[in-house]
């Protein structure tokens, strides 16, 4: 699941030829019996793990200015560390095109 990294700039290295690694993590599903483990143990980290996806969709909106259009339970995913991630943007489009199937 991509994420974003904040400020950092390839700058003129992108334009050098330099190579640009990509990291991913294993994470998976929160359905619904990784939900029922996460509330039964940690409803904190429920809490946390809202926040944070509640963070995800207020960047894509309003700095990137694309609303997701697929947010559920099957979008978003947990690290091993319990971190939540927000994938699943098939459906992603900008947010000012009025041809959108979100403006319909």
């Amino acid at each position: 699941v991509p994420q974003y990294i904040d400020g950092h700039d390839l700058g003129d290295s992108a334009k050098a030829g330099s190579k640009v690694l990509i990291v991913t993590e294993h994470v998976k599903h929160l359905d619904t019996s990784t939900f029922q483990d996460h509330m039964s143990q940690n409803k904190e980290g429920v809490v946390w793990g809202l926040y944070g996806i509640a963070n995800a969709i207020q960047f894509i909106n309003e700095d990137c200015k694309l609303i997701h259009g697929n947010v559920h339970r099957g979008s978003i995913f947990v690290s091993k560390c319990g971190d939540w991630k927000l994938g699943g943007f098939e459906l992603c489009g900008e947010a000012n095109d009025k041809n959108s199937v979100f403006r319909r």
